[in-house]
């Protein structure tokens, strides 16, 4: 067999050599063993194979295939790069919370970095309200927020007028904290024969939510669940409010908003007003961590 192979392959290399066949273009595909060159050792390997059989492979379909994968993993690649650069482009601190940006009276919708919301869950609206950037009080810098909130309390009698302003980050965060801090100043408020104000902290990451209330007082009740005070840079006593970040929630997707609620029965008027300052992410002795 190998004497026939070998003559077979004399025969055609001899062919070439008396009818002055012109080599044609490179066929990477007539390269036997991947060498860049065509010659007698792949004609030999091709030889020695003669008259053997086997199953067809369809290259075409197997080049179709091979790119069709190449461009899936692409894709996922890209789908990859994209969620990772949604997270790059989130902070690890809460945007504007120490309320630097921007200048004193800044107000409302027009704070940077935050969103504002006014509701009316019971009753007409306010009689006031005020929700604007002060650079007279400050815990930490030059500035802080400062909300005021008065509800009347109209017939029938008891009235039930309630009323909240609502601080939100404009977008989500992610943190690898435990905690988060915010510091209050300034709480202040008339009473009334029923009358209630709160602070609340609430924290979701669009699907779960928590809410735990910080100060409140009511006629019948109050609390002020604060870790520490502190005297702010403007000399005035400012009180620390640590809490820790459930597990049930996303920390790559956090969504913190502040509540000052204010209410009020019986036919009264009543307020509530305070500064808020500083709102990082934190360890449980409220030192910022990102």
């Amino acid at each position: 067999m190998k004497l026939l192979t070998f003559s077979l392959t004399v025969i055609l290399i001899a062919s070439f050599l008396l009818v002055g066949v012109t080599a044609s273009e490179y066929d990477p595909w007539l390269d036997s063993n991947y060498d860049g060159n065509i010659d007698i050792f792949d004609i030999v390997r091709l030889a020695t194979i003669y008259g053997s059989m086997g199953t067809p492979i369809n290259t075409t379909q197997l080049l179709l295939d091979l790119n069709a994968s190449i461009q899936d993993l692409q894709n996922q690649i890209n789908a990859m790069l994209d969620d990772v650069s949604d997270l790059e482009s989130r902070c690890r601190i809460i945007p504007n919370g120490d309320f630097e940006k921007g200048i004193a009276l800044m107000a409302e919708n027009d704070i940077i970095d935050w969103n504002y919301e006014l509701t009316v869950h019971a009753g007409d609206p306010p009689l006031a309200s005020d929700f604007y950037i002060v650079d007279t009080h400050y815990c930490n810098r030059f500035q802080s927020l400062y909300t005021y909130l008065t509800t009347e309390s109209v017939p029938p009698f008891p009235g039930d007028a309630h009323v909240s302003q609502y601080l939100s980050t404009e977008q989500p965060a992610f943190t690898t904290a435990d905690y988060v801090t915010l510091w209050v100043g300034g709480y202040g408020y008339t009473t009334s024969s029923r009358y209630d104000n709160h602070v609340t902290l609430q924290l979701t990451d669009g699907t779960g939510t928590y809410s735990v209330t910080l100060r409140l007082n009511r006629w019948e009740t109050n609390y002020n669940y604060f870790d520490e005070t502190e005297l702010g840079n403007d000399g005035n006593t400012w009180y620390r409010y640590t809490r820790e970040i459930p597990s049930y929630l996303d920390k790559s997707n956090l969504t913190v908003t502040i509540q000052h609620h204010q209410a009020s029965w019986d036919l009264t008027t009543t307020s509530s007003w305070f500064y808020l300052d500083n709102i990082y992410f934190s360890d449980a002795n409220g030192n910022p961590v990102p």
